[in-house]
């Protein structure tokens, strides 16, 4: 993988393949057009989201739609998923950010 946060790379991929009528797009992540899907390390919880790292120790501000991120531990893993909505450098929106398996990050 480069060395691109996670988060850039689906919504550049995301934007070729809503080019593609009846395209179906899976990227490195494992996404969908439209989808996100991403495990990072969340870092900081605060009362409009959750913040992740990924891979690339990117820093990405989560907010939900649905916060439910009063149950997860930080620092611990999380995955992040739902429909995307990317706002400025490191805001993403998502229906869901859940706890994840380390092993998803390998």
């Amino acid at each position: 993988m480069s060395g691109e946060p996670s988060w850039r790379l689906f919504a550049v991929e995301l934007r070729r393949a809503t080019q593609v009528a009846g395209g179906r797009l899976i990227t490195e992540l494992g996404a969908n057009p439209g989808r996100l899907f991403m495990v990072g390390i969340a870092t900081m919880k605060t009362d409009r989201g959750i913040e992740v790292r990924d891979h690339t120790d990117s820093i990405v501000f989560t907010i939900t739609r649905r916060t439910e991120v009063g149950d997860l531990e930080v620092p611990g893993y999380v995955m992040v998923h739902g429909n995307l909505r990317v706002q400025g450098a490191q805001t993403i929106f998502a229906d869901y950010v859940m706890r994840a398996d380390r092993s998803l990050m390998e």
